[in-house]
């Protein structure tokens, strides 16, 4: 959805398109907004890198939103019609593209996988759309153009909150729109029964050094959900540095948080996305006796794509209390299902193994950390100097918040077979990281 954080205006008017039932919405001020490589979205599906000369008002605000079947739209209002005429004439039909026809005073054109729908007020990209579908997508922005505001975005809760958000970027979403597997963190806290849509994340954006920094808090239209996740956010403290200096800067993905282990455990428990992950790992070792035993910083780390789906490949660190738990040991290895073993490596440390190259290891360091991984270094390396270290904006953005999770865009892409995160980024052309916060 990055790809969208792009265009503007000031009649509120053509707002309306947006569906009630999205799940996601971006707004963008682009008069406020520092335009790095800002122009790249108009380029790839315009073809101008100019984003002042290409028909749209850019001196308003850009929507961008996740339909509730998962495309994703662009929102502009029109200053200028004959010029983005100009422009789809010179691409109709190249590279590729379709060619642009009318109905009901709406052209509409395919380029680039996306289905462009248009007249003289409103703007709208629909995508990544397959030839297949492309029938289906132009009926759903057919009942967009003709809905009234009562049909529309601007009448739900969604909107009510991002029009009171006085920043440059501002996202309002449920977290059912993000990524399964990034979405746990955000539904810590909240009720068994609560579903993803009833999860609300609000959030402003900023470009700084090549990091998209997101501020973000999680809530609920739902008291009695709210009331439980604000709760839950009493049980996160402010990170320190210790634990952010060994973070790996190639990662695919790495999570910080500082929590008393025996009131952070309930809400992991209760939590439907960290529900398969404890019970994974339980089966090899007690972690939730390990789990108990942490007070202070924990930092939860995907090395790269590869591991995404491997449990034993998470490099997980975090600060103990204590650690009574390895007396133990003795009746882990007594307990482990057949056809696995745990072996002692060296005093405090251990591996669990299930094939001869599937290995975890875990161990209480000298400093009094829990550690595991995939292999022994991989293990240590979490509570260690890191050889690649984050750059230093990120690690000032990532001290003292209750909650960060950061994301390597280059390491996304890579991660993705279909192409769809390269599309959805190229917008950000410049940014190497994008971070989550919650202070």
């Amino acid at each position: 959805m990055l790809l969208f954080m792009l265009a503007s205006c000031s009649n509120t008017d053509y707002v309306n398109v947006i569906p009630s039932n999205c799940t996601a919405l971006l707004s963008a001020d682009l008069s406020k907004v520092q335009p790095i490589n800002m122009p790249q979205v108009f380029s790839n599906m315009l073809g101008t890198s100019s984003i002042t000369d290409c028909g749209l008002d850019v001196k308003a605000k850009l929507y961008a939103f996740e339909t509730i079947d998962g495309n994703f739209g662009l929102c502009a209002h029109v200053k200028d019609v004959d010029k983005i005429d100009a422009i789809i004439n010179q691409l109709e039909g190249k590279n590729g593209n379709g060619h642009k026809y009318v109905s009901d005073d709406i052209s509409f054109v395919m380029l680039q996988h996306w289905l462009l729908a248009y007249n003289s007020d409103v703007f709208v990209a629909l995508g990544p759309i397959m030839p297949t579908a492309q029938a289906e997508a132009e009926r759903t922005l057919r009942k967009m153009f003709n809905q009234d505001a009562n049909m529309s975005i601007v009448s739900t809760p969604m909107y009510a909150r991002i029009d009171t958000m006085q920043t440059p970027i501002s996202l309002v979403a449920q977290v059912q729109s993000l990524p399964e597997k990034f979405a746990a963190p955000f539904t810590l806290g909240a009720p068994k029964d609560a579903d993803a849509s009833q999860i609300m994340v609000s959030a402003s954006a900023s470009i700084d050094n090549k990091c998209l920094h997101i501020k973000g808090a999680t809530y609920s239209d739902n008291e009695q959900i709210n009331n439980a996740l604000k709760q839950s956010w009493q049980t996160f403290r402010s990170i320190t540095p210790t634990l952010v200096s060994s973070c790996d800067a190639r990662s695919l993905s790495a999570l910080f948080f500082n929590v008393k282990g025996g009131e952070f455990l309930p809400l992991l428990q209760q939590n439907k996305s960290m529900q398969p992950l404890l019970a994974g790992i339980n089966m090899a070792i007690d972690m939730d006796n390990i789990l108990r035993s942490v007070d202070g910083d924990f930092s939860l780390s995907i090395p790269s794509s590869s591991h995404m789906f491997n449990l034993s490949s998470i490099q997980l660190t975090a600060k103990l209390a204590h650690s009574e738990w390895l007396k133990d040991i003795d009746y882990w290895k007594q307990s482990c299902p057949k056809g696995t073993h745990i072996s002692t490596v060296a005093a405090n440390t251990y591996c669990y193994s299930s094939s001869p190259s599937n290995n975890f290891y875990f161990c209480v360091t000298p400093s009094h950390h829990f550690v595991c991984g995939s292999s022994l270094q991989q293990a240590l390396n979490g509570c260690q100097p890191s050889s690649h270290p984050l750059p230093q904006n990120i690690t000032i953005s990532i001290v003292g918040q209750r909650m960060a999770l950061l994301l390597n865009v280059e390491a996304l892409k890579q991660s993705d077979p279909t192409g769809l995160v390269s599309s959805l980024t190229s917008a950000l052309k410049g940014v190497h990281y994008i971070l989550y916060t919650v202070k």
